[in-house]
């Protein structure tokens, strides 16, 4: 009975994600070419893929030397994106220029909302519930 309890719960945090689960996504646009191309190739896809993102939107940036970015797309120019961070209550937002040359991969960000957070807690309760009234149904 307890290895059907047991294989029930794991079953149910591997299925909704919990185990593994962010708040924060990302679709990051990487040209299937960037890798294997040269450098040229690889900055003219990365310019390209800023130049799709409309102005205003949230983008997450990764480096070449590993830092990420997150921030609202401003501009985006022939040499570099201006990617303004958002400040405190107290301070004003930081505004960042990064270098099409230094940067590995530019993506809009994707947030799970609060109904999605909510739709998978309901889930993952009525997972446990139905474990607990089995265990309770076929108990010896």
């Amino acid at each position: 009975m307890r290895e059907l309890v047991a294989s029930t719960l794991v079953a149910a945090l591997f299925l909704t994600g919990c185990s593994t689960g962010s708040p924060f996504r990302s679709t990051m646009q990487t040209q299937p070419g960037a890798a294997k191309g040269s450098q040229t190739d690889s900055v003219s896809a990365r310019k390209e893929a800023a130049r799709r993102i409309p102005l205003g939107k949230k983008v997450k940036v990764k480096t070449l030397s590993g830092e990420t970015i997150e921030g609202t797309l401003r501009a985006a120019g022939e040499t570099s994106v201006l990617i303004e961070k958002p400040g405190r209550h107290d301070a004003a937002p930081a505004t960042v220029e990064v270098s099409y040359e230094t940067m590995k991969s530019i993506g809009e960000a994707v947030h799970m909302g609060r109904g999605s957070w909510i739709a998978i807690a309901v889930v993952v309760g009525s997972v446990v519930c139905v474990a607990i009234v089995a265990s309770v149904l076929y108990a010896e």
